[in-house]
């Protein structure tokens, strides 16, 4: 981010990013306003307590079932990037990438152009036995505001399909789309 610190605007494509580790310091470089985590409930009170050891918003559910824990808001960096902030989203982007883009939708901080992204979480528990290997999720994901994210995803600011007749013309709408968007 500090090579682009000057750019009047960013756009970040994620189109295709569907695993990885959640990248806290790309989002805390380019947040200039304060921001939250997702809302999380689990079963197994012990766990979320686990992943969220310092965070005042847990609490147990009222019929005992589980927990939930709200996330924090966290404050801007002081030198956090201050333009403009599109991002291009898809079907094919999950987990990791939309930890990424949760707190822009938000907040308001960026423009998300495309489609719709998986609505993946869970911070998966791996169970192996010999060669096979089952992940379950561990918690329930929502937006912070408590809205479904898990099988909805996150929904662009501007809905733009990637179609067969676009790939086979070599055409990207969606970076069309957020090039109609960039600020003069």
């Amino acid at each position: 981010m500090q090579q682009f610190a000057a750019a009047h605007t960013i756009i970040f494509d994620i189109r295709h990013n569907d695993v990885g580790s959640t990248p806290s310091a790309l989002t805390a470089a380019t947040m200039d306003r304060p921001y939250r985590w997702w809302t999380e409930t689990a079963p197994n009170i012990g766990h979320l307590r686990r992943r969220h050891p310092e965070n005042p918003h847990f609490s147990i559910l009222t019929d005992g079932s589980g927990a939930r824990c709200d996330g924090a808001w966290e404050p801007p960096a002081a030198d956090a990037y201050r333009g403009q902030i599109l991002a291009l989203t898809g079907r094919y982007a999950g987990s990791a990438a939309e930890d990424f883009l949760m707190p822009f939708k938000d907040t308001k901080r960026a423009v998300l152009v495309g489609e719709s992204t998986w609505g993946s979480t869970g911070q998966p528990i791996f169970v192996r036995h010999g060669s096979l290997q089952v992940s379950i999720g561990s918690v329930r994901a929502f937006m912070p505001d408590g809205a479904p994210f898990e099988g909805v995803g996150i929904t662009p600011d501007v809905g733009v399909a990637s179609t067969r007749e676009d790939l086979y013309a070599g055409r990207d709408a969606v970076l069309e789309a957020a090039l109609d968007r960039v600020l003069s």
